[in-house]
Formats: structure tokens, sequence, C-alpha cells
């Protein structure tokens, strides 16, 4: 059996109606904020159609859906909008609005939203009951501090199901085919490739790791970086042989830079001080 919970004091201002869905909706934003999923505009959202919702309180008419959520809109508990990627997707989106609720913050214990379907759709098959969510403790149970760091330096407003991100990119790791690093520096390019992208070109990071889609900045930064060792074994090269001849030219050569052409076998100590490197 469904429970549904509404602060008392919330009822009186907006009626019985609202403040339960209010209640609903503040618990799926709290969710969502610890999953850090559905960040936009600088609030967390949840999604919901007045049909869903009809589905999940059947004791309310969808025109007393419209009325309650009109009046929290109104009395500024919440704010809506619509941020669907598929623009014939009607459904609309809400966040916490700016008004103080009479006991702040709402206390969202788990039970009281046992049975209760999650975020719904315009759409009927994305309809599907679903059990209380997961705590953050829970749904991070076997949290990687180091993958945290990969997380966060995907786009927040496309982070989405950190599980099973989390998991796609411990495979490609563990079977040796990029690192940690690389994936944080893949994720940091794309974070800035794609700052400027409209919604319907952006990867959700669950696909984006799930799909691969991180391989290319990792093969251009490899590229990149051979391109600089390279260059920079080039240009030690160089600067042995200005080390060898005892040019003037060796007080241009930092203390480190002599320590790598030492270390690569290209000069010896004993040259690099008769030459006046500093080491």
């Amino acid at each position: 059996m469904k429970v549904h919970c509404f602060d008392p004091k919330l009822a009186n201002q907006v009626g019985m109606a609202a403040a339960v869905i209010f209640y609903h909706i503040s618990f799926w934003i709290d969710h969502n904020a610890k999953n850090e999923q559905n960040f936009r505009d600088g609030r967390y959202w949840t999604y919901n159609s007045v049909k869903a919702f009809s589905l999940q309180f059947p004791y309310l008419t969808p025109k007393q859906i419209r009325t309650a959520l009109d009046k929290l809109v109104t009395s500024r508990l919440i704010i809506k909008a619509e941020h669907n990627a598929d623009r014939s997707d009607r459904t609309t989106w809400y966040a916490l609005g700016d008004a103080i609720c009479p006991e702040g913050q709402a206390d969202l214990p788990g039970e009281a939203n046992e049975g209760v379907a999650p975020q719904g759709s315009s759409k009927e098959n994305r309809y599907k009951p679903d059990k209380e969510p997961p705590s953050r403790a829970e749904a991070r149970e076997e949290a990687d501090p180091n993958f945290d760091k990969v997380w966060h330096a995907y786009p927040a407003d496309r982070r989405r199901n950190w599980a099973a991100s989390r998991d796609a990119a411990r495979a490609a790791i563990d079977r040796g085919e990029v690192s940690l690093e690389e994936l944080q520096s893949a994720a940091e390019a794309y974070a800035t490739e794609s700052s400027g992208y409209t919604r319907s070109k952006v990867s959700y990071s669950d696909n984006w790791f799930g799909g691969r889609r991180w391989q290319r900045y990792v093969d251009r930064h490899r590229v990149d970086r051979a391109g600089a060792a390279a260059k920079s074994q080039a240009a030690l090269a160089g600067f042995a042989e200005w080390v060898i001849s005892r040019s003037e030219l060796c007080r241009n050569i930092s203390r480190s830079q002599g320590i790598a052409m030492q270390e690569a076998g290209l000069v010896t100590f004993g040259q690099l001080r008769a030459a006046g490197v500093n080491i």
C-alpha cells in the first residue's frame, strides 16, 4: 500500500492536495540532488506529467492536480520549466522555488514515499512504478574517490546514473584500455568542446562512458603527449650539443634540463659542470 505524506502547516497554506504533491516533488528533487542528476540552470529538477501524477495519486482528478500545481507555483514553492531533449515531449520539469516552507527544507524520510512511483512521463511506456530510491550511501556503496574526480570533470548538467558510468569506466581501466588520468583529461576536454552544444547534441555520462565516446579524446591526448615528448627529446639533444661544445648558449639551460640530459645519457655530470650549467 502506498503511503503519501504532507506537512500539515503547508496543507493549511495551499491545501492538502498541493501539500501531498509538494512532498512528492521535494522527495525526488532531493533524490536527484544526492545522485547529481537533472541539474539545470543552477537547480536540481524532477519531471512529471499530469497523466503520470494521476497514476501516482489516483484519488486526485487531473483538474485537482493542475490546480494543486498552480498553487505551488503561485506560492513560489516550486518553479516549472521544460528541459526535454525531445521537443515533442511536453513533460513539465519542477524545481524547488524561492519561498521558505513553514518548516524550512522538507525532511523526507525514506518510508514516507515507499512504493510511490518516480518521475513520470507524458509517454505511458516511460511510467513504471518503482520502489523507494536508494540513499546516496547505498547508491555509492562501492564509491571510488578516484572516479569521483572523473565524474566531477564531466559537465554537471549531463551527469546521469553514477553507478553505470563508474562501472563502464572501471571496466575499461581494468582491461588496460585507458588510465584514470586519461579519462579525467578526456572528460575535461569533452566539457570544454561541448560547452556551446545544443541539448540535442550532448551526451549523458552513462552513454558517454558506456559507449566509449571518450576514446577519441584519449587518442588525441596520447598523440599530443607523444608529440610533446618527441619535441622534448629533440630539444634535449640540441642542448646536449651545446654542452659538449661548451657553447655560450649553455647559460640558458635550466637545472632541470641539465638533470634530464644526464638521466637520458646524453651528457655526463662533468660535462655539464665544465659547460657552466648550474646543476
